[in-house]
């Protein structure tokens, strides 16, 4: 396969990632709006900082940057009074980031950990979950895909 059009089916992985990552946090928010809300003595600006640090470095295409706000993003919520939306949301966006910086396997185990809070809380017949198994599926598919390449 010539390197265009595996760069052209990495951009169309890409695009189709980022549009179920929205879809997804906006069924969260409708299905369970307590998960977005604010822990016993935990102000949300530490989580909101460093994720809008790393939608800001991912707009600006610095994903190494990006993928170190995301990081400090899921730390914090996996601290502390835990807040489960959060965590989905930080590794959802540290897999993405790390997908578009070419680590397929650590954008995996993300994806793998994100899927597991999902099917915990909505079991594993929901569409949520679906889709995040469709993302884990896009990351692998795609890997193998630039594996195989010569």
């Amino acid at each position: 396969m010539d390197q265009a059009l595996l760069r052209v089916k990495e951009i169309e992985m890409k695009i189709r990632l980022r549009a179920g990552s929205i879809l997804i946090a906006a069924i969260l928010l409708c299905v369970f709006p307590a998960m977005g809300q604010k822990k016993a003595g935990h102000s949300p600006d530490w989580w909101k900082n460093a994720m809008e640090a790393g939608d800001k470095a991912t707009g600006e295409g610095d994903y190494e940057a990006a993928e170190q706000y995301y990081r400090t993003a899921l730390d914090e919520a996996q601290s502390g009074a835990r807040n489960d939306q959060h965590v989905v949301q930080a590794l959802t966006k540290l897999a993405e980031t790390c997908q578009a910086e070419g680590k397929y396997d650590e954008a995996a185990a993300s994806y793998r950990q994100a899927l597991q809070i999902w099917e915990h809380a909505l079991g594993p017949n929901n569409l949520i979950v679906a889709k995040g198994l469709e993302k884990l599926a896009g990351v692998l598919s795609l890997r193998d895909l630039i594996l195989a390449s010569p």
